[in-house]
């Protein structure tokens, strides 16, 4: 009795390996044919393109913008087993960043998942759109127009600093818009604590009113 309990758990093992070679197969060959109507730097075998990569940020950035200047605006490049499209065309961008659908993360969000879980930043899906719809009303644009005058101040002393490097130079201008970033959100915080305190004054001197007005009209 043994021996074909054993025949037929192996028969279902093949049958399972088969059909999952299939569709590995499958939707491999599909992705290989979608693929490889993306151009590209040629590629090594194993490791694609991973042994010529330049480790230094700055000789990777012009890598990347000689790649995207020699194949297009958009073009692909293999480090090991995946594959990363180069995008520098604006409407290309634009139909990523906009998209509904495409919000699925990389495989390198997965390691906030201990720390951060799967919240706004990291999740995908139904969850991710949930978690969007509760956000969206923090962000609408009129909200904004309670902090422009932070914008406006900020932004001229941006523009101030960026007028000392007009000496036609290449410079670095990350940590200008990142102070400047930051000095926005920390006078958007201070504003909200503002117009949070003289929004308790007023409520707090309105029941004052109002229950001076109830005085006086039961006497």
């Amino acid at each position: 009795m043994i021996v074909p309990k054993l025949e037929v758990l192996l028969l279902a093992s093949v049958v399972a390996l088969v059909i999952y070679a299939f569709f590995k197969e499958f939707y491999t060959t599909q992705f290989k044919l979608w693929i490889g109507k993306i151009p590209g730097p040629a590629l090594l075998p194993f490791i694609g393109n991973a042994g010529t990569v330049e480790l230094d940020k700055r000789e990777f950035l012009k890598q990347v913008v000689g790649w995207c200047k020699t194949y297009g605006p958009v073009c692909k490049i293999r480090l090991a087993h995946e594959y990363h499209l180069l995008l520098t065309n604006a409407k290309s961008v634009e139909a990523v960043l906009s998209s509904t659908k495409l919000i699925e993360k990389s495989v390198s969000y997965d390691r906030l998942h201990p720390w951060l879980g799967t919240g706004l930043l990291t999740s995908y899906g139904q969850k991710w759109h949930a978690r969007r719809r509760l956000l969206t009303p923090s962000f609408h644009f009129s909200i904004l127009n309670n902090f422009i005058e932070v914008f406006n101040e900020q932004s001229d002393i941006l523009v101030k600093k960026l007028q000392k490097n007009t000496d036609g130079k290449a410079f670095d201008i990350f940590p200008s818009l990142t102070l400047c970033s930051l000095d926005i959100i920390c006078g958007m915080f201070l504003m909200a604590l503002q117009l949070a305190e003289a929004v308790s004054v007023f409520t707090f001197q309105s029941y004052r009113l109002g229950k001076l007005l109830l005085l006086g009209c039961q006497k």
